[in-house]
Order: C-alpha cells, then sequence, then structure tokens
C-alpha cells in the first residue's frame, strides 16, 4: 500500500482539492489491469519516485497494442530474417528478468517486436518464443493471445522457456 504522496507531472500532489486526483479505478477502467500491472512493474512508481505520468501510462498501452498487432504478421514455419533479433530478445530478457530490471525487459521486447514490423512477419516458434517472454510481464493478455491467436490449449507457465534458434 502507498502511503505517501503521489505526485502527478506537474510534480503537484495529487488531492481532490488540486483537481488531479485519479483513482486506481479510474485507470483500469481507462486502460485495464495489464497497462497497470507493467507501469509500476517498471518503476512507474518506486522508493525515490512517487509521480503519476499518464504520458507514461499512455505510451504502455500504445506499446501493448503494438505488440498485439504483431499476431496479427502471417505466421510461418520459418522466419530467418528475425532470428538474431530473437536471440538477442531471449538471451537479454533473461539477463533482465533475473536482475528485476523491467523496464529494461519491456525494451528488448519492444526492440524485437520493432523488428517483426520490419519485415511483416515471424515463425510460430516466435511468436511462441514472444509470449511466453510476455507472459512475465502480462500473464493474462499473453494466455489470451495463445488461444486465440495460436490455438495453445496448455497454460504458458507449462512451456520452458524458449531456445535460442542456431544458424
Amino acid at each position: 500500500m502507498i502511503v505517501k504522496p503521489i505526485l502527478d507531472e506537474n510534480m503537484q500532489y495529487m488531492h481532490r482539492d488540486n483537481n488531479n486526483l485519479i483513482s486506481i479505478r479510474d485507470i483500469l477502467e481507462n486502460y485495464g489491469s495489464t497497462i497497470l500491472r507493467i507501469f509500476y512493474a517498471i518503476g512507474g512508481i518506486d522508493d525515490d519516485n512517487y509521480t503519476f505520468d499518464v504520458v507514461e501510462v499512455e505510451s504502455i498501452k500504445e506499446l501493448i497494442d503494438k505488440i498485439i498487432k504483431t499476431y496479427y504478421f502471417p505466421l510461418s514455419d520459418k522466419c530467418d530474417d528475425l532470428n538474431q533479433s530473437y536471440n538477442k530478445m531471449l538471451e537479454n530478457c533473461d539477463i533482465k528478468a533475473k536482475k528485476f530490471d523491467f523496464r529494461g525487459y519491456l525494451e528488448e521486447i519492444v526492440e524485437f517486436v520493432n523488428k517483426v514490423y520490419n519485415v511483416k512477419r515471424l515463425s510460430r516458434e516466435q511468436a511462441k518464443g514472444l509470449l511466453i517472454v510476455l507472459s512475465v510481464l502480462t500473464p493474462a493478455l499473453a494466455e489470451q493471445i495463445k488461444e486465440d491467436v495460436l490455438n495453445l490449449k496448455e497454460p504458458l507457465v507449462y512451456y520452458s522457456w524458449p531456445e535460442k534458434k542456431m544458424y
């Protein structure tokens, strides 16, 4: 539970009298629990920084929307164009997770997703691996994509960490 006052993006205390109060309920209704979970996981509010920035919440929403759209690109058996980027993401996300650096973890995912946008496709194996990596930050969203897009039935928690692709 947060007991210190929270500052808005203008460094004013968030309070009903200041007309800048945003409740958790408002955020959940406007952005959903996935966005709020990521905001806190990447250090949106920590011990040293009690500021709440709606712009950062909006940018997280845009990133998640972009990641979701990745799964609308054609899935193929192979996509060698992405192997190097995929391996880099897997390796760096593993390192970042062990350090609890979830901001860096998300940045690695976004870097890979940007590469996917360049080639406009990915392999089924890369799509599944991305979901497993994504499930660390957004388990419910990853499960939904797994069922709706990849038609996989077993929960992602039962899958092992994806293996790097060898060339």
